[in-house]
């Protein structure tokens, strides 16, 4: 697979304030409560001004949803657990938000914050976080896969995921990061990677891909249609 020049694709790729910035606006004006699922330490030590959270009791969770601000952390540290000790976590966690919101009255939604590297229990996490929504929303739209850190050089550029050395960018495949004992994988291209990690249930053929230019001043408007339009639960990837 082919390596690019970060120099050369620099001047032709969205500005990273741009895509930093359209996921903080939407968060801003929807009107849930945003729980992240942080499934690793190096996620939380990146964010500041957000409530953070080390356990998921009701009484916790009642608290946090009704604190001031629309989004807060659950650090779960779930990359360092087993896929069952994961497994029974995030059924413990979404059982009890659904309690949490029922008591407050609060609604939620859910972001799984993993590494930008494609590492972590996907699509275990995602899984479960969708089944838990469908027990109280009825249904899911979809998984949204967005692995972006430009500070840390990880870049998805036409659906394949590079990571930055230099001025190089590397298929993230082809890096040291894919031959990772637990969670290694031979796809760099995230339509194949959600294909390989499903064991086959979603097919790469049937990922949506929605780009930067394809969203251009609205790139949630672009998503929520697609997703709306290709119901029920597709895998959707934002490149």
């Amino acid at each position: 697979m082919n390596h690019l020049k970060y120099s050369k694709l620099e001047k032709s790729l969205p500005a990273h304030t741009y895509a930093a910035k359209i996921p903080a606006e939407e968060l801003r004006r929807h009107p849930f409560k945003w729980i992240v699922l942080d499934d690793d330490p190096t996620g939380t030590q990146t964010v500041h001004g957000v409530p953070v959270y080390t356990g998921w009791s009701v009484p916790l969770l009642c608290e946090a949803l009704k604190a001031p601000g629309n989004l807060f952390f659950l650090l779960t540290n779930s990359r360092g657990l087993t896929e069952t000790e994961t497994a029974a976590l995030h059924r413990e966690i979404t059982q009890n938000v659904l309690a949490a919101s029922g008591e407050t009255g609060v609604k939620y939604l859910y972001i799984s914050r993993s590494d930008s590297t494609l590492r972590g229990h996907f699509p275990l996490e995602t899984d479960l976080l969708a089944e838990g929504l469908r027990g109280d929303y009825g249904h899911t739209d979809g998984v949204i896969l967005y692995p972006f850190f430009p500070e840390g050089g990880r870049y998805t550029v036409g659906n394949i995921h590079y990571v930055r050395y230099g001025d190089d960018l590397v298929p993230a495949s082809e890096t040291e990061f894919a031959k990772d004992v637990t969670f290694g994988y031979k796809s760099s291209d995230l339509r194949e990677y959600a294909e390989e990690k499903t064991g086959g249930k979603v097919k790469a053929e049937d990922v949506l891909c929605v780009s930067l230019e394809d969203g251009n001043a609205d790139l949630f408007r672009s998503i929520r249609s697609i997703l709306r339009l290709n119901r029920p639960g597709p895998h959707g990837i934002s490149s």
